[in-house]
């Protein structure tokens, strides 16, 4: 057992979790996620197509697990080892919980509980500081266990009312995305939250014209075939 000194008394200390913490250093100039980054990434890993787009989901698991943010895209992942058919199981299990969240379905917080205390007991949170001249502002790191706990942080930053996530999950509506988002707030009006872009707005609002507009001449068409009827003499 080590010492540290403290108002100049000696107190025991922890070299075990001393030596632990030292290792997280490894990177202080990396570029630290913020809860939005943890939540738009996870979202992200939520909405992407596997296995085609592999390489994609494991870089946003690399990041939700250091909690740093990657500048450098990273190569495709390789098939095998089973990585990518974990990336989905850990995907469609996540999935299942932002539906939940997404749809309100009554008591939401008591159909993922487990999950979140799961992800709970095996999450270290880390406080990091930046002091100025006059102030001090103060983040956390997480450090999961494993991507579940990864996921689970994410579940309880959607879920906590006093952040800005709750009631802003969004899935988009246009048939070739339906991607994951966060309600899109403009600078006067509602928030959007039916679709994720203005250019698939555009592209839904087109899509629904061109099906009016098929519909409207194939009724067209089957009037025409109709026989019509002689008006009596």
């Amino acid at each position: 057992m080590s010492t540290a000194l403290l108002g100049g008394s000696p107190l025991a200390g922890n070299p075990a979790v001393a030596e632990f913490l030292a290792t997280l250093d490894y990177a202080p100039a990396v570029v630290r996620l913020t809860e939005s980054n943890y939540v738009n990434l996870a979202l992200d890993f939520a909405s992407v197509q596997l296995p085609r787009a592999a390489g994609l989901a494991h870089r946003c698991y690399t990041q939700l697990m250091t909690g740093v943010r990657l500048e450098d895209p990273l190569p495709d992942l390789p098939a095998p080892d089973g990585t990518v058919a974990a990336l989905q199981e850990a995907q469609n299990r996540f999935v299942s919980w932002l539906e939940i969240i997404r749809k309100d379905e009554p008591r939401p917080i008591a159909k993922v509980a487990a999950a979140l205390h799961s992800a709970g007991s095996r999450i270290l949170m880390r406080p990091a500081f930046v002091a100025g001249a006059n102030a001090v502002e103060v983040s956390y790191r997480c450090y999961p266990a494993d991507f579940d706990a990864a996921l689970g942080f994410v579940l309880m930053l959607l879920l906590d009312p006093a952040r800005p996530f709750r009631g802003n999950l969004c899935r988009c509506k246009f048939t070739d995305c339906q991607r994951y988002f966060l309600a899109i707030k403009p600078a006067t009006g509602r928030p959007r939250r039916d679709y994720c872009s203005s250019e698939h707005l555009a592209q839904a609002r087109n899509a629904d014209s061109a099906a009016r507009i098929r519909g409207y001449r194939q009724r067209l068409r089957e009037q025409a075939k109709r026989p019509t009827r002689r008006k009596p003499k």
